[in-house]
């Protein structure tokens, strides 16, 4: 029902980004990522700087196995704010996914310094470290994990990262 009420809402002024975002954000729900995407395109071409749309949109493009893509939207967002933990970890994620291992460090570095305490910064330096074989920041790590000393954003956060925890120990 959101869809068709934005898309009816679109039919009046189709160049409202804030709706066309609206719009993908209800056709993703729909599991349509094809439209989602042109929404969310649309929105960018109306606001060029909507983060939320290029974040959903790199989503979006990683479902659909389109890593390129994926890593170049992830990164629009980090170059227009650097602190953008969603982004970060996301990047992170999917440099690790697709097997990219100097590309996934070298993002871990800048994901770590703006996020020092984050417990998903504390998930992923479990990979890096081992990656770069630097043992002793990879105990510093496990201390820290063990000690409680990162910390989730939020509940959802929290759990991924037991899940991602789960898979790295």
């Amino acid at each position: 029902a959101a869809a068709v009420a934005f898309e009816q809402a679109l039919t009046i002024v189709p160049t409202d980004a804030d709706t066309n975002y609206n719009l993908g954000v209800a056709l993703q729900m729909q599991k349509k990522l094809q439209e989602a995407g042109r929404a969310y395109q649309r929105a960018l071409l109306f606001a060029p700087n909507m983060l939320s749309a290029q974040f959903n949109l790199g989503v979006l493009l990683q479902e659909q196995g389109l890593i390129d893509h994926a890593v170049t939207a992830f990164r629009q967002v980090l170059k227009a704010d650097p602190r953008h933990p969603a982004a970060s970890r996301s990047l992170g994620e999917l440099l690790h996914m697709a097997n990219r291992l100097d590309a996934f460090c070298q993002h871990f570095a800048e994901y770590e310094a703006a996020f020092p305490d984050s417990l998903s910064v504390a998930t992923q330096a479990l990979a890096a470290c081992q990656y770069q074989a630097d043992f002793g920041r990879l105990q510093q790590y496990l201390d820290g994990l063990r000690d409680g000393r990162f910390q989730p954003a939020d509940e959802g956060e929290l759990l991924d990262c037991l899940e991602d925890l789960l898979y790295e120990l």
